[in-house]
């Protein structure tokens, strides 16, 4: 993604639209064009769609499917049609919400208009609702003259939440829906589909690319968890992003708490965000391998500096 919005510390309730925007800008080309949509098997009945550049997952039962995300509006508007035909034309009985950024959610009312129940968590749903004043760019201005944006509807929203840990016994599988505190948002739910042993980690993790979100601590606390649940057969499905697995994780969790310890000690000696963002040798062991997909290494630099989008 060549055009992604700076990272400058934000205050919590821009979060969302910030990212929205970010992660939009990288198909405005694609806006009047129908989108690339992929289909990759993962095991048993479960399927990686991938929409554009966001990911989702399908369960796919007898008479009924299950969403993983909903992608964003406009990809889903072109590619529900397609996405239904390849499984049979079958229902959506859930979408099971990973977090409350619009590319995984902005397709949940299309499906909800016909049935679909939306699962996520309660602090997605808050956030889902909440009234931005923003202008071109993303950055709040004052109210008074800014225009209102409001991404959901009340009846939009996710019909069920949960707070802590939700459980799912559908299509043979049982679904296992865990919350992570203030991370990549602060609604974040980790999807553990157990007996198929495949595990849905929305925008936590994209696989081979530099992650960015809300809270670094909060993210590293994730993928520490994460690698005491699952095994060497557990298959990963990342928000963005190729499919990935433990050891991948693991090397992931290595190389962030390498580059922030480095960061860190830097910091302790004195060094701002613009030493440190011209510091290619902080990152440059790792940026051809997760540098080119969304965030570069100066970019990440600067997330790691600042702990997230935020101070």
């Amino acid at each position: 993604m060549s055009n992604i919005t700076k990272f400058i510390p934000l205050r919590r309730k821009q979060l969302v639209c910030i990212l929205f925007l970010t992660l939009s800008n990288f198909c405005i080309a694609q806006k009047d064009k129908t989108i690339a949509t992929n289909y990759f098997p993962i095991r048993d009945s479960l399927y990686m769609v991938t929409i554009g550049f966001t990911n989702i997952g399908i369960l796919v039962g007898e008479k009924e499917l299950i969403l993983v995300d909903a992608s964003k509006k406009s990809f889903m508007d072109s590619a529900r049609d397609s996405l239904l035909l390849r499984f049979g034309n079958k229902p959506v009985k859930y979408i099971l919400n990973t977090h409350s950024h619009g590319d995984h959610t902005g397709g949940n009312p299309k499906f909800m208009k016909e049935g679909t129940i939306c699962i996520a968590h309660i602090n997605a749903k808050k956030e889902m609702h909440q009234i931005y004043y923003v202008d071109e760019n993303g950055k709040q201005v004052d109210s008074i003259i800014g225009k209102p944006f409001r991404e959901y509807e009340e009846h939009e929203l996710p019909q069920i939440t949960f707070n802590d840990k939700m459980e799912l016994s559908v299509f043979n599988e049982d679904v296992e829906l865990m919350h992570v505190a203030d991370a990549h948002t602060r609604g974040d739910v980790i999807i553990f589909f157990k007996r198929s042993n495949v595990i849905a980690l929305g925008d936590n993790y994209f696989g081979d690319a530099y992650t960015f979100g809300n809270n670094i601590e909060g993210m590293i606390k994730v993928y520490k968890f994460v690698l005491t649940i699952i095994d060497d057969n557990t298959i990963i499905l990342p928000g963005h992003g190729k499919l990935s697995n433990k050891q991948e994780l693991q090397q992931y969790l290595n190389m962030i708490t390498h580059v922030k310890s480095k960061i860190d000690l830097l910091k302790s000696q004195g060094k701002k965000l613009e030493d440190i963002k011209a510091d290619k040798s902080i990152t440059e062991m790792y940026d051809a391998k997760y540098g080119k997909l969304y965030i570069n290494g100066e970019q990440f630099r600067e997330l790691l500096y600042n702990g997230g989008n935020k101070k």
